[in-house]
């Protein structure tokens, strides 16, 4: 993983649906994770969920003084560097969310308060 993050996320009553062609989340082949859709009036909890699950203040575990913070399909990050702003994408392709200067990082569940990129 390029960044793991841990948060204790606020709840949003906001959702933003993935297009409706994705197919059911699919196992990867690394024995991983990978969100790529909850399903359509399915259950959110678990390691599949909406993307709106990720709204809330994150920070990076291995730098505590790196801070994320995630609005819609919005990501402020924020350390010693300065604020960057980021867009959290949806890959059609490779049937997963991804956000990063180059869209590079993809998105991960390790447990209710952490995840990975």
């Amino acid at each position: 993983w390029d960044l793991m993050l841990v948060a204790a996320p606020r709840r949003s009553h906001a959702t933003f649906p993935c297009p409706q062609e994705v197919p059911p989340p699919s196992w990867q082949s690394d024995g991983g994770l990978r969100l790529t859709a909850a399903p359509r009036g399915g259950d959110a909890a678990g390691p599949f969920r909406p993307i709106a699950a990720l709204e809330g203040l994150w920070a990076n575990i291995d730098r505590p003084h790196e801070r994320y913070r995630v609005e819609g399909l919005r990501i402020t990050r924020t350390d010693a560097r300065g604020t960057r702003h980021f867009a959290i994408q949806w890959d059609p392709r490779r049937q997963q969310w991804q956000w990063g200067a180059q869209g590079r990082l993809s998105l991960q569940w390790l447990g209710d308060d952490a995840l990975a990129w």
